[in-house]
């Protein structure tokens, strides 16, 4: 009896396993709606990764007529089953609201399941809401502990989130040198953002000796992937006869375990009052006002030099 289960879920796995051949175009032509029936196949005879599938395939309209609705109900199923992908999923619906009331708390509630299981997206994601006090009580410590914890598992966008923290004194003690470490991490990962900002933190001098060429080669390699504010940087500096230049050193280096050191601490005694994800980060190290931009979602992005907008300023970082 035994042997026949195990062969029956066999066999409702390799539904899903041909969907997804077909989803792909390996071994078979690429056929949508082929990948999509083989994933209602799996799905409907309870199949987990089935499950989630089909939610995607129904969230994105591919293979099947877009249908929030549906996407819902076969994400759901997958994330009641543990997928952590699709508790992700849902996660990300509460909190955008797509096909369902948004609910940041119930989107913490999945986010939560996820990242337990290592999800690095959900882990990114609970740092965003609890930055921001979204589902949760803003609290700064815990969006390092979920950052790092994405960080550590080389996530660029963990990675470029803690740079922030320590760059604007939230969370961690206000730290250029630490920040530049995981901008240039993130930045050596492809991340626009943290290119600009490692480029910034050059042209500056903080937390990195002062190098214009340097600063000149990060611009360079934000502007390349279309950041227009680093196309701006980049010709402002041409025009001044600095040139992108690649540095044997590394002057961000010597914090090399700063993700596993952060997991586990809760040292609240470096927090700042609630501030939104448009404070300014004004240093006394230079004249020049260091913005925080934000994303869709409210979540810091970038450092840019010569900009202001209203907001209220962080204090400065002591060196």
């Amino acid at each position: 009896m035994e042997s026949k289960s195990v062969n029956f879920v066999a066999g409702i796995a390799k539904f899903n396993n041909l969907g997804y051949l077909y989803e792909k175009g390996r071994g078979v032509p690429g056929n949508y709606l082929e990948a999509a029936r083989w994933y209602s196949k799996a799905a409907e005879q309870g199949d987990a990764d089935g499950q989630c599938n089909l939610g995607i395939a129904y969230k994105i309209g591919r293979g099947v007529p877009q249908n929030n609705t549906e996407a819902v109900r076969w994400t759901r199923k997958a994330a009641e089953q543990g997928s952590d992908l699709c508790q992700f999923n849902l996660g990300t619906m509460y909190e955008n609201g797509d096909g369902m009331r948004q609910d940041y708390t119930e989107a913490v509630h999945w986010f939560l399941k996820a990242a337990a299981q290592g999800n690095v997206k959900a882990e990114n994601d609970l740092g965003d809401l609890y930055l921001e006090g979204r589902g949760v009580s803003q609290d700064y410590a815990k969006a390092v502990h979920w950052y790092s914890k994405a960080a550590a598992q080389g996530d660029a966008d963990g990675q470029c989130a803690i740079g922030l923290l320590y760059a604007t004194n939230r969370g961690v003690p206000g730290d250029y040198g630490k920040a530049a470490y995981w901008f240039r991490k993130a930045a050596l990962q492809g991340s626009t953002q943290c290119q600009f900002n490692l480029a910034t933190m050059y042209e500056e001098g903080r937390g990195v000796k002062q190098d214009g060429a340097s600063a000149a080669y990060w611009y360079s390699r934000a502007a390349e992937q279309g950041d227009e504010d680093a196309k701006r940087s980049l010709l402002r500096l041409r025009s001044t006869g600095i040139e992108p230049k690649v540095t044997a050193s590394d002057d961000s280096a010597p914090y090399p375990d700063r993700a596993k050191e952060l997991l586990g601490k809760n040292d609240r005694t470096n927090l700042k009052p609630e501030r939104s994800a448009s404070d300014i980060a004004h240093s006394s190290l230079s004249s020049v006002v260091v913005l925080v931009m934000q994303d869709s979602k409210g979540r810091p992005l970038k450092l840019g030099s010569g900009f202001f907008v209203g907001g209220g300023y962080l204090p400065p970082i002591s060196t």
